[in-house]
Protein backbone atom coordinates (compact mmCIF):
# COMPACT_ATOMS: atom_id res chain seq x y z
CA UNK A 1 0.00 0.00 0.00
CA UNK A 2 1.39 3.42 -0.86
CA UNK A 3 2.63 5.54 2.02
CA UNK A 4 0.05 8.25 1.33
CA UNK A 5 -2.76 5.71 1.77
CA UNK A 6 -1.35 4.65 5.17
CA UNK A 7 -1.02 8.32 6.13
CA UNK A 8 -4.63 8.91 5.04
CA UNK A 9 -5.80 5.98 7.15
CA UNK A 10 -3.88 7.34 10.16
CA UNK A 11 -5.55 10.72 9.66
CA UNK A 12 -8.96 9.05 9.53
CA UNK A 13 -8.41 7.27 12.86
CA UNK A 14 -7.08 10.45 14.43
CA UNK A 15 -10.17 12.35 13.24
CA UNK A 16 -12.52 9.64 14.52
CA UNK A 17 -10.85 9.70 17.95
CA UNK A 18 -11.05 13.49 18.05
CA UNK A 19 -14.73 13.42 17.10
CA UNK A 20 -15.53 10.75 19.69
CA UNK A 21 -13.83 12.84 22.37
CA UNK A 22 -15.70 15.95 21.26
CA UNK A 23 -19.03 14.13 21.31
CA UNK A 24 -18.31 12.65 24.75
CA UNK A 25 -17.85 16.18 26.09
CA UNK A 26 -21.01 17.46 24.39
CA UNK A 27 -23.13 14.41 25.24
CA UNK A 28 -21.95 12.94 28.55
CA UNK A 29 -24.77 10.37 28.44
CA UNK A 30 -23.08 8.85 25.36
CA UNK A 31 -19.57 8.82 26.83
CA UNK A 32 -19.56 5.07 27.67
CA UNK A 33 -20.53 4.10 24.12
CA UNK A 34 -17.99 6.52 22.70
CA UNK A 35 -15.28 5.06 24.95
CA UNK A 36 -16.05 1.63 23.49
CA UNK A 37 -15.94 3.09 19.99
CA UNK A 38 -12.53 4.65 20.70
CA UNK A 39 -11.20 1.37 22.11
CA UNK A 40 -12.40 -0.46 19.01
CA UNK A 41 -10.66 2.15 16.84
CA UNK A 42 -7.39 1.18 18.57
CA UNK A 43 -8.02 -2.46 17.68
CA UNK A 44 -9.01 -1.58 14.13
CA UNK A 45 -5.92 0.52 13.53
CA UNK A 46 -3.49 -2.06 14.86
CA UNK A 47 -5.17 -4.83 12.86
CA UNK A 48 -5.00 -2.70 9.71
CA UNK A 49 -1.22 -2.43 10.05
CA UNK A 50 -0.85 -6.11 10.93
CA UNK A 51 -2.89 -7.08 7.88
CA UNK A 52 -0.67 -4.91 5.68
CA UNK A 53 2.38 -6.76 6.99
CA UNK A 54 0.86 -10.26 6.94
CA UNK A 55 -1.11 -9.91 3.70
CA UNK A 56 -3.44 -12.82 4.46
CA UNK A 57 -4.98 -14.42 1.39
CA UNK A 58 -8.71 -13.86 0.93
CA UNK A 59 -9.46 -17.53 1.62
CA UNK A 60 -7.43 -17.39 4.86
CA UNK A 61 -8.89 -14.10 6.07
CA UNK A 62 -11.69 -15.51 8.27
CA UNK A 63 -9.21 -17.73 10.16
CA UNK A 64 -6.69 -14.89 10.36
CA UNK A 65 -9.31 -12.60 11.90
CA UNK A 66 -10.55 -15.29 14.29
CA UNK A 67 -7.03 -16.02 15.50
CA UNK A 68 -5.68 -12.48 15.74
CA UNK A 69 -8.58 -10.04 16.03
CA UNK A 70 -11.66 -11.51 17.66
CA UNK A 71 -10.18 -11.82 21.16
CA UNK A 72 -9.05 -8.17 21.05
CA UNK A 73 -12.53 -7.01 20.05
CA UNK A 74 -14.03 -9.04 22.90
CA UNK A 75 -11.44 -7.71 25.38
CA UNK A 76 -12.09 -4.09 24.34
CA UNK A 77 -15.84 -4.69 24.57
CA UNK A 78 -15.63 -6.17 28.06
CA UNK A 79 -13.32 -3.42 29.36
CA UNK A 80 -14.93 -0.43 27.65
CA UNK A 81 -18.42 -1.65 26.79
CA UNK A 82 -21.67 -1.38 28.67
CA UNK A 83 -22.02 -3.34 31.90
CA UNK A 84 -24.01 -6.08 30.19
CA UNK A 85 -20.89 -7.07 28.22
CA UNK A 86 -18.83 -7.75 31.34
CA UNK A 87 -18.31 -11.37 32.40
CA UNK A 88 -20.16 -10.78 35.68
CA UNK A 89 -23.26 -9.53 33.86
CA UNK A 90 -23.09 -12.32 31.32
CA UNK A 91 -23.03 -15.02 34.00
CA UNK A 92 -25.27 -13.46 36.69
CA UNK A 93 -28.98 -14.06 37.12
CA UNK A 94 -29.03 -17.24 35.09
CA UNK A 95 -31.67 -19.85 35.93
CA UNK A 96 -30.39 -22.46 38.37
CA UNK A 97 -31.72 -25.19 36.16
CA UNK A 98 -32.23 -25.13 32.43
CA UNK A 99 -35.05 -27.63 32.86
CA UNK A 100 -37.06 -25.42 35.23
CA UNK A 101 -40.57 -24.68 33.93
CA UNK A 102 -39.98 -20.93 33.82
CA UNK A 103 -36.93 -21.36 31.63
CA UNK A 104 -38.96 -23.42 29.11
CA UNK A 105 -41.70 -20.80 28.76
CA UNK A 106 -41.55 -19.38 25.23
CA UNK A 107 -40.85 -15.68 25.08
CA UNK A 108 -41.41 -13.07 22.43
CA UNK A 109 -38.45 -10.98 21.26
CA UNK A 110 -39.94 -8.03 23.16
CA UNK A 111 -39.85 -10.11 26.37
CA UNK A 112 -36.06 -10.27 26.27
CA UNK A 113 -33.55 -8.02 27.95
CA UNK A 114 -31.99 -5.96 25.13
CA UNK A 115 -28.49 -6.27 26.58
CA UNK A 116 -28.27 -9.92 27.53
CA UNK A 117 -30.92 -11.44 25.29
CA UNK A 118 -32.21 -13.36 28.30
CA UNK A 119 -35.92 -13.43 29.14
CA UNK A 120 -36.99 -10.25 30.87
CA UNK A 121 -38.13 -10.35 34.48
CA UNK A 122 -41.00 -8.02 33.71
CA UNK A 123 -44.37 -9.37 34.76
CA UNK A 124 -46.25 -10.37 31.72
Amino acid sequence: MPAEAVTGAKAAWTERRRRASELAEQCPHAAPQLALYAALLDVQESVFHEALDARPAAAALPDWVAERVLSRVVDASVVHGPPCSSPRAITSDRPQSISSPSSRRPTRATDRDPCSGRPSRRPG
